[in-house]
């Protein structure tokens, strides 16, 4: 049984780290506050053989590492496709991280709509041996055979919350991967209590359940902290 709950990481914050300028007192800082971190591409485009192993060192103990792939290039560009090398460059960079490292999210584009095939050979790329987390972010996913695929892989679907994409709660792994985009005004959106309850009532079930949640909130505009802490404070009461 596992918790993790986090703010996405302001675009301000994620340059302080990836540019060296503040890194050392905002990694830890970080990873304090929000009992658990994920790290952009940022974080190890620059000097990935030595980056990686410093931010994971920096970190509380046993605070995981979750990491989002590096969007555009394979999934808004590649639109996985085709790109073998870019996603073998990437693992290579974030398996540095070691037992730190976290799911992997992969964030598909609004634009990019289910083709036969293109997932199942994206997916065999993918060594087995590392947790996967898939956004789907067009309604046409949500087929039986997406979700039978994500299952026989054990890769989580994101469940988001927002009403810009679709909510596909689909439990095709054994942990939870949440994001929290905001709602009436995006990403400027403040989560009420009632907003948040149907959610915790899916996060206490999952945890009971032994399975482990990853909660985030992605509403930087608004008040993703508060958001975030509340949240947590109503799962710890329901649980």
């Amino acid at each position: 049984m596992g918790w993790h709950q986090r703010v996405e990481l302001p675009r301000v914050a994620r340059h302080m780290v990836s540019s060296g300028a503040a890194q050392k007192p905002v990694a830890p800082f970080l990873c304090r506050a929000l009992r658990d971190g994920r790290a952009q591409q940022q974080l190890l485009s620059a000097s990935p053989t030595a980056a990686a192993p410093a931010l994971g060192g920096r970190c509380a103990g046993g605070v995981p590492l979750c990491c989002q792939s590096p969007t555009p290039q394979i999934t808004h560009e590649q639109r996985l496709q085709h790109c073998d090398e870019l996603v073998r460059e990437f693992l290579q960079r974030i398996t540095l991280l070691g037992k730190r490292l976290g799911p992997i999210l992969w964030q598909l584009p609004p634009n990019l709509p289910w083709h036969p095939g293109v997932l199942e050979q994206f997916l065999a790329l993918l060594p087995e041996s590392l947790r996967y987390a898939v956004e789907f972010r067009h309604p046409s996913w949500d087929r039986l055979e997406v979700w039978e695929l994500l299952r026989s892989r054990g890769i989580a679907t994101v469940w988001s919350s927002s009403l810009r994409y679709p909510l596909f709660l689909q439990a095709t792994a054994d942990f939870l991967y949440l994001r929290f985009h905001g709602l009436h005004g995006g990403f400027a959106h403040r989560y009420t209590r009632e907003e948040l309850l149907p959610w915790v009532e899916r996060v206490c079930t999952a945890l009971r359940q032994g399975m482990s949640v990853y909660a985030y909130f992605n509403n930087t505009a608004g008040g993703a902290p508060e958001d975030a802490a509340h949240f947590r404070t109503l799962v710890l009461q329901h649980l």
